[in-house]
């Protein structure tokens, strides 16, 4: 895990499009509740995908940033930030 996300995760949501495929993980937050990462799917596409439709186990006491406080919080720039974790490409 980096942060608190893996760097990767495999899709297992049945008849899912990339079921059964690892895609590289950018970020994870919260929305409605609900864990949510942020992947890289095949063709470059950045999706959200629900945390529970991966084999990602969350690290033990790992924080999920919540969307609501990060929602009203600005950046210096008055940009809303959407992610609290980002990972640069490498």
């Amino acid at each position: 895990m980096t942060g608190t996300f893996p760097a990767a995760v495999t899709v297992t949501r049945p008849r899912h499009p990339v079921e059964g495929r690892k895609l590289a993980v950018l970020g994870r937050m919260r929305r409605h509740g609900q864990p949510e990462l942020l992947l890289v799917f095949p063709d470059g596409a950045k999706r959200l995908v629900p945390e529970s439709w991966t084999d990602a186990v969350p690290a033990v006491g790992a924080p999920i940033p919540a969307s609501r406080p990060d929602a009203r919080r600005r950046e210096p720039d008055g940009a809303v930030p959407v992610f609290t974790a980002i990972r640069s490409a490498d």
